[in-house]
């Protein structure tokens, strides 16, 4: 049954229900072909993930039982009528959770002596051969035989694609006669375990499928004993050769809408027309037969070639057991150290204040998360005075060396990876993968700046006239100061703060209040890593009482900031007014927030559609710069899409970050949680404003339901303010042109997406979607260093980009030393 991806209870639901009509239909439709077979039933088989909404690899156990709520009622319908059940399996990401939840049904006491039970194995997956075994296994295990279905694969482009974006190894095998080979050592292991598991040889490969008939015969394996299966319309000459000779050859044959069948039957044309295929080089490139009915060569397969250029660092891989366990112990352990205690640090001493900052986890306010000491405007001026002490001392600290404890920053963080990001989780309310991939963007910036910096900032010979020997350097600019925010504690105060060390310059470190242990954590792994001793100052402190003060210092020569657009102009103010005994202008490196748009085209693919949509604009409750706060659908898709988000909407899952199965967590504190929920009760009594969707509410923490809002005038609030929080507001425009002018009507610039399947209106949108980073059918959060260097225009900031080329060059000043080489009419580099 195809159809599109399940984002909802209802879809899930409306699948149920095509899945028990066929059920209920397809016996009495094959009766009058031809009598009843007990032995060979009506077969379905299912695309178990449009089942649910809710398949979290961070929890496979949850989701099992989550499928179950549809898959019992399916199976018990299947078994009273008679029909045959087919476990498909589809992408890599979910095939641990349909594996367990097909033992758990195949082992149940109500299914276990049910033998019309089946589920397929991917020859291309590497991994293949244990789960084979596992499956036989089972079979013994329950002494009713299982069928299991063996296929190559048709996801090779996606999992090979997806675990290179990732930093994932990839699950599939790289070379397709790999995938061959093991085909064939798959079919021999089913075989030899007849009867106890029962073949299905689905492919077209004339090849694989004669190694399995003569493997077959060889055993004296009976041809009902096992099935051909091939696509229907395909391999029509084969299909008929094989039923000719006695085999059973069963159609699989797809059925469900037109566009989710045409992308169905472009995968299979592509797989089965590619030059390595099978059906091409039979019928259209006509190799000889025995070339074809060679054994798939797989000795000297070269390895693929290594790749090149910066390498971001991998994500965590929740398919993985061992890293959900790592995570889940980490989770444990940092619960057991709070609350965290968290001192000023200044020229290497701790220090302590009068005032001190309290912090509760926003997901369980009875949850005591750290106590910080608050600096006051004494301690700012103790911190400027180190940096000025020790400014010469890092300026003259050979640039290698510098970059060199950027590596090592790095290598301890990855160490570290799991307990700072569940210490994320618990102190800013980051769900485990958001958490994860903060702790990944900080290591990038370590390593990317470490080697951007051997490159930017490295001292070189300019101009190449004889006579002259012109040398280009740059040095640090002296004590800069980095205001951190919250909603990425980690990476952005790594970034900014190893950005300004390796450029030359001491650092005070201003994190945000709500994020003060993770920033002291960063702080203790840099002195682990050789940082130049009391070139860090460690500052926490209430950012309205000390952060003018540090601004407006004659001595401080940056200011880093990463905020909101008020307190950024406040900065731009200070720091560009010349006080008394300021020796050098200022400079700001600047990022002040956005009011992004998606742009839905009315030929967009609603499945990658909506799931960008609702990533961009919930993860994270919408706390990110470049969240998603504005839908713009062009044309005639306005219902359908309006329809799926709001049904997506219903199904959200909002709770404690750090459990696996949450998708949306709770808001950083008090003040977003009140301003959020003034500004929803200003939208319900808005009556300029449709509410379309609230997600269901939670208690316990500050959770604020995700919203979905319909808005018919562009330059109502909701589609100019900046909300920072899980508030959606949907725009209807007549043409693409209308849409882009209205995505561009705001004052900021930082990111946006555009979702179509027209080359002309892709390129539209290049050149007239106007914004810092533009992302074409993907989500607009997520930006990697080093692929999607960061940062917007207008009122979102200054322009230049972090984790990109050139973002260096603001941290230092330049300098040019010229020397005349001649010497009375001789000159040593051009004689001879």
């Amino acid at each position: 049954m195809l159809g599109e991806k399940t984002l909802s209870e209802r879809e899930a639901d409306v699948y149920l229900e095509r899945y028990l009509q066929l059920i209920a239909a397809l016996p009495a439709i094959l009766k009058s072909f031809a009598p009843d077979d007990p032995k060979n039933p009506p077969n379905i088989s299912v695309k178990i993930s449009a089942l649910s909404c809710n398949l979290f690899e961070a929890d496979p156990d949850f989701s099992v039982q989550d499928l179950k709520k549809r898959v019992l009622p399916l199976l018990r319908a299947a078994k009273e009528s008679g029909v045959f059940i087919n476990f498909d399996v589809e992408s890599f990401q979910s095939h641990e959770i349909l594996y367990a939840l097909f033992k758990d049904i195949a082992l149940s006491p109500e299914f276990r002596s049910w033998p019309h039970l089946g589920i397929v194995v991917q020859a291309y997956l590497k991994n293949s051969l244990y789960l084979t075994r596992e499956l036989i296994d089972l079979a013994l295990a329950r002494k009713t035989p299982l069928t299991i279905r063996l296929v190559k694969g048709a996801y090779w482009d996606y999992e090979t694609v997806k675990a290179s974006q990732l930093g994932h190894s990839s699950p599939v095998f790289s070379i397709k006669a790999q995938t061959d080979h093991n085909y064939e050592l798959l079919s021999r292991l089913l075989l030899d375990h007849t009867p106890t598991v029962k073949a299905a040889f689905a492919s077209h490969n004339i090849r694989s499928l004669a190694h399995a008939i003569a493997y077959a015969t060889s055993k004296g394996i009976d041809k009902k004993s096992y099935e051909i299966q091939m696509l229907y319309g395909m391999a029509e000459a084969e299909r008929r050769a094989m039923h000719n000779r006695g085999h059973s050859v069963r159609l699989y044959m797809p059925l469900g809408e037109i566009l989710p069948g045409m992308s169905y039957l472009v995968r299979r044309l592509l797989e089965n027309t590619s030059q390595m295929g099978f059906l091409r080089m039979s019928h259209h490139d006509h190799h000889d037969e025995d070339s074809l009915l060679k054994p798939p060569a797989i000795e000297n397969i070269d390895s693929p070639p290594a790749s090149l250029g910066y390498q971001n660092f991998p994500l965590a891989d929740f398919v993985i057991k061992d890293t959900r366990e790592r995570f889940n112990e980490a989770i444990k352990t940092a619960r057991a150290s709070l609350p965290i205690k968290v001192p000023m640090v200044i020229a290497k001493k701790s220090l302590s204040s009068s005032k001190t900052i309290t912090k509760s986890c926003p997901s369980d306010l009875n949850l005591s998360l750290s106590i910080s000491q608050a600096a006051t405007q004494e301690h700012a001026e103790q911190a400027i005075k180190a940096c000025v002490a020790i400014n010469q001392s890092i300026r003259l600290l050979p640039l290698g060396t510098r970059a060199q404890h950027l590596i090592n920053l790095g290598k301890l963080i990855e160490e570290d990876r799991f307990t700072i990001a569940a210490l994320i989780c618990l102190e800013v309310g980051k769900t485990l993968s958001e958490a994860d991939a903060d702790v990944a963007e900080a290591i990038d910036f370590c390593r990317y700046y470490a080697e951007q910096s051997l490159v930017e900032l490295a001292p070189r010979k300019v101009g190449f006239v004889g006579g002259e020997d012109n040398v280009l350097s740059y040095q640090g600019r002296g004590p800069t100061v980095v205001i951190a925010p919250w909603n990425f504690p980690l990476a952005i105060l790594c970034g900014m703060s190893v950005a300004a060390y390796v450029a030359g310059n001491p650092v005070i470190m201003k994190p945000a209040e709500q994020s003060v242990a993770t920033a002291f954590r960063l702080y203790q792994l840099m002195e682990k890593a050789s940082f130049l001793e009391g070139s860090i100052q460690f500052l926490p402190g209430i950012g309205e009482e000390i952060g003018p003060y540090l601004v407006k210092h004659p001595e401080v020569s940056t200011i880093c900031f990463t905020g909101s657009m008020s307190v950024g102009h406040e900065i731009m103010e200070k720091a560009n007014t010349v006080v008394s005994g300021q020796v050098q202008m200022k400079r700001v490196i600047c990022e002040m927030g956005g009011k992004n748009a998606i742009i839905v085209d009315d030929d967009a693919d609603l499945d990658e559609a909506v799931v960008g949509i609702l990533n961009s604009a919930f993860m994270y409750a919408g706390q990110k710069c470049s969240a998603a706060s504005r839908v713009i659908a062009v044309g005639t898709i306005k219902e359908a899409l309006m329809e799926r988000l709001k049904e997506a909407l219903e199904s959200i899952r909002l709770g404690p970050s750090y459990e696996p199965s949450t998708y949306l967590g709770p808001v950083i504190d008090r003040e977003a949680y009140d301003r959020l929920r003034d500004a929803q009760t200003r939208l319900v009594q808005d009556p300029a404003v449709t509410i379309i969707q609230s997600s269901a509410p939670c208690e316990g923490g500050y959770y604020v339901p995700a919203m979905l809002v319909l808005v018919k005038d562009p330059l109502h609030w909701v589609m100019q303010e900046e909300l920072f929080g899980p508030i959606l507001a949907f725009y209807h425009a007549n043409t693409l042109e209308d849409a882009i002018a209205v995505a561009n009507q705001t004052k900021y610039a930082l990111t946006g997406a555009i979702f179509s399947r027209s080359p002309h209106n892709i390129a539209h949108a290049r050149e007239h979607f106007l914004v810092g980073n533009l992302y074409i059918n993907h989500k607009c959060t997520g930006a990697m260093v080093n692929r999607q260097p960061f940062g917007g225009f207008k009122m979102s900031g200054t322009g230049i980009k972090a984790g990109g080329p050139h973002y260096l060059l603001q941290l230092v000043d330049a300098r040019v030393v010229s020397e005349n080489t001649m010497r009375r009419g001789f000159t040593p580099e051009i004689s001879v």
